[in-house]
């Protein structure tokens, strides 16, 4: 037996060759065991022992000492005798022990022969690892043919019938009244609901038929790319009070409209004591409220410039202290800033106001420095918008939303979780039987996303006493930790993710009370200007937190700085364009959408274009209509390769058929006018090359490659392809129009076409049905209307009728 050998290394081919190395060469239990022990580990040496002590063999259990043993060696042993005592416990511990020889006495120790590994216990589940011998299956006739194919009704009601009638002759009566038909038919029915669920399934494992934003948000995240999922729009508010405490986290901060409409909604982030002393509103010397700006007498034009780190205020002991925030207020101009230091100190000469009179007398000032330099300059006396500086203490955090409250067990004021298939996921373990929750979805959707990192729901989580946490993922978690994860689904719900014991710790399904706190509302709401919030809201009626909010008597209320940052997240269809071209067309493995179909038929040699058209019906049928590379007839034979196809893609419950395509023809008029030396011939030559459709290797205006379904055809196109040849001086057009249309312009600017519709023009004068071209040369055939090039200036004015 070989082991790690010194030094860390493994050496699984090593042999022991010759030399006199001792070592161990195999582990075995007595059996049976001796009476009065409870068990006995023999260690068969590769030589007898030689000078060998009961303390040169070391013994170690999985999760440190071993359990109390005995060693028997003498020299000339061959085998060491290792005895355990009858644990405490009643039985030996489970796992990997390892036997090791620290010395092999007067011989040399092998360092890959020096230990090895054992079990107490056999390691199967039955304690008896020998193969079961399975009795022989009874022979049975040859089994039925099964298209693997079958997807549908009608399919699965045939295999069904022909499986019972060679299997069960009993089954002998299939007449549509039986009960045995009748049976064979629900079968079918659910095997059909199976195949479609099947068919949704596989549409949301390719990213260009995923509908489901959950699909689109897990096929970026294995490719590395994480989708926005939007993010909370966030302020900083100032409120100014009356009396000292604390303000709770969560505190509804309001735009309260005339008639008392709240229009927007911000939430506290966290609780923060207020003080009259920090107000922003006009400071009182004679009282102490408020922070005021020290002056100097006289100089009323003094400014704090752009990137300052501290201010004079009058005035001690206002019970600031490093760390807490502070905001400069004038007009549209805010700073915030966080306090690192507070110098206090006598002076003379400041004053409140720089109109007072000069003086000598010390006065009691205090500087106050903050860590981020302004961004911009304030005059705190001589601004010219008349505005004075304001200056607060009183500032906290705050971000868009209002929090709502969902509950497994609702009470007053709470929202009841949904219990029906698409907002519950559970599933059973199968070592206890126990059903556990998997999955819950919140009652509401517009759940807004926190800033990170990473970015995360605005949501909080308790079962029962116990606050679970939040993490992206439960794949680092162990089976014990109180950990939840989150998906964000299309109406920006979110999906509480639970652990199963082995990832995260697992919940039963019933039992259990769960209590979520989320915030919700459009995230693009809260991207509001700067004192656009005005009151201070209330929680729900029986909070005691409304006592707190009663006891500051709050005096004004308002965000100084805007609230920006608020985003929607990306929609299903910018996520898919941000997804690589090349992992979202992968090859079509199921026609899900009209545009798979399109797809589809495209791929079977011969076909130029394709369109997909629902029709509907009880049949839920999807028409195929075929463009042909050459010409315009579809041949039989590519309809029946188009349809052959699409057969063995086609969804479940849902027909198709091929056609031709909706052909426009179009009726073409144009007056041609020669370049230097051009014959007549030569132009219509090369005019009707230009417009026909010509070949792959020669293609024209109207080939395949360039006009399609729903094209829209530009006259001016049609123009400037005529322009180009080298006979042509001048076109202009005498017709443009579909063929059949009869209304009064015969000269369209451009001809648009339906979805299903494709242009014909063959150019072929003897089936104009397919699209009719007029060629008119200017000097040789005569025009009717008569119309010619202006050659040398605008036409001239027709002559006015005078009266003799």
């Amino acid at each position: 037996m070989s082991g790690p050998g010194a030094y860390g290394l493994v050496w699984d081919q090593a042999e022991i060759g010759s030399g006199g190395w001792q070592g161990i060469e195999a582990l075995n239990f007595t059996d049976p065991t001796p009476a009065g022990i409870a068990a006995e580990l023999r260690v068969q040496l590769i030589r007898p022992a030689d000078g060998l002590q009961p303390g040169d063999l070391l013994l170690r259990g999985p999760d440190g000492p071993a359990p109390a043993f005995t060693v028997s060696v003498g020299d000339g042993d061959t085998v060491i005798l290792v005895r355990f005592a009858q644990p405490a416990a009643g039985r030996l511990p489970r796992g990997r022990h390892r036997v090791t020889l620290d010395s092999g006495g007067a011989d040399p120790l092998h360092p890959f022969f020096a230990g090895g590994v054992f079990d107490f216990y056999i390691d199967c589940p039955a304690g008896d690892c020998r193969p079961d011998i399975a009795p022989e299956a009874p022979a049975t006739g040859p089994d039925p043919a099964i298209d693997m194919a079958t997807k549908d009704y009608a399919g699965f009601l045939k295999v069904a019938q022909d499986w019972v009638r060679a299997t069960d002759p009993n089954w002998s009566d299939l007449a549509p009244a039986s009960i045995e038909a009748t049976l064979i038919e629900v079968l079918a029915h659910h095997a059909e609901m199976l195949s479609i669920h099947q068919d949704r399934v596989v549409q949301e494992a390719f990213v260009d038929t995923a509908r489901e934003r959950i699909s689109l948000t897990r096929h970026a995240a294995f490719l590395g790319l994480e989708l926005d999922q939007g993010r909370t729009a966030g302020t900083v508010v100032a409120i100014d009070v009356a009396q000292a405490g604390y303000l709770p986290a969560g505190t509804p901060l309001e735009r309260r409209e005339q008639g008392g409409r709240v229009t927007t909604r911000f939430e506290t982030l966290d609780a923060v004591f207020l003080d009259p002393r920090w107000n922003a509103g006009l400071a009182d010397p004679a009282d102490g409220s408020g922070l005021l700006a020290a002056a100097w007498p006289g100089a009323a034009d003094a400014v704090l410039p752009a990137g300052s780190t501290g201010l004079l205020v009058l005035g001690w002991d206002r019970g600031l202290a490093p760390g807490q925030r502070i905001a400069l207020v004038q007009g549209a101009r805010t700073h915030v800033a966080t306090l690192t230091d507070l110098i206090e100190f006598e002076a003379p000469g400041w004053a409140a106001l720089p109109s007072d009179p000069p003086s000598v007398a010390p006065v009691q000032v205090t500087q106050l420095c903050w860590d981020a330099p302004s961004a911009v300059a304030f005059q705190p006396w001589s601004d010219a918008s008349g505005l004075p500086l304001l200056i607060s203490a009183n500032v906290i955090g705050a971000r868009h939303g209002e929090t709502r409250i969902a509950a497994t067990d609702p009470e007053a004021g709470m929202i009841g979780f949904g219990s029906g298939r698409r907002d519950l996921v559970s599933a059973s373990d199968t070592a206890t039987g126990q059903v556990l929750l998997r999955a819950l979805r919140t009652p509401e959707g517009e759940v807004l996303m926190d800033p990170g990192p990473p970015p995360r729901p605005a949501i909080s989580l308790t079962v029962g006493d116990a606050a679970f946490t939040w993490q992206p993922n439960l794949r680092t978690s162990s089976g014990f930790d109180r950990h939840f994860s989150t998906e964000r689904d299309s109406d920006g719900s979110v999906w509480l993710i639970f652990g199963d014991g082995v990832r995260g710790r697992a919940l039963p399904l019933q039992g259990v009370a769960i209590v979520a706190r989320y915030r919700r509302g459009d995230p693009a709401a809260g991207n509001i200007g700067a004192f656009a919030l005005n009151s201070v809201g209330r929680f729900p009626d029986g909070d005691s937190r409304n006592d707190d909010i009663a006891a500051l008597a709050v005096i004004a209320t308002t965000n100084i700085t805007a609230a920006s940052g608020g985003r929607r997240p990306v929609s299903a269809e910018v996520a898919r364009d941000l997804i690589p071209e090349s992992i979202r067309h992968p090859a079509l493995e199921r026609c899900v959408t009209p545009e798979d179909y399109r797809r589809a038929a495209e791929t079977v040699p011969g076909v130029a274009q394709a369109a997909a058209k629902p029709l509907g019906g009880i049949f839920n049928t999807i028409a195929l209509l075929v463009a042909p590379e050459e010409g315009d007839t579809l041949p039989p034979e590519l309809a029946d390769a188009v349809w052959a196809h699409v057969d063995g893609l086609r969804m479940a419950g849902r027909e198709h058929v091929v056609r031709p395509p909706d052909y426009v023809p179009l009726d073409i008029a144009l007056l041609l006018c020669p370049a230097d030396g051009a014959g007549a011939g030569a132009m219509r030559d090369q005019a009707r090359a230009a417009l026909v459709p010509g070949t792959a290797a020669r293609p024209g205006f109207f080939h395949r490659s360039r006009i399609g379904f729903g094209a829209e055809v530009r006259l001016a196109d049609i123009l400037a392809a005529v322009q180009r040849q080298p006979a042509i001086g001048a076109v202009r057009a005498l017709a443009f129009r579909p063929l059949l249309d009869a209304g009064p312009d015969p000269v369209r600017r451009a001809i648009r076409l339906g979805p299903t519709e494709i242009a014909q023009f063959a150019g072929n004068d003897a089936r104009p049905d397919r699209g009719r071209l007029t060629l008119r040369i200017q000097g040789i055939d005569p025009v009717d209307p008569p119309a010619a090039f202006v050659v040398g200036g605008p036409a001239p004015e027709p002559a006015k009728e005078t009266t003799p």
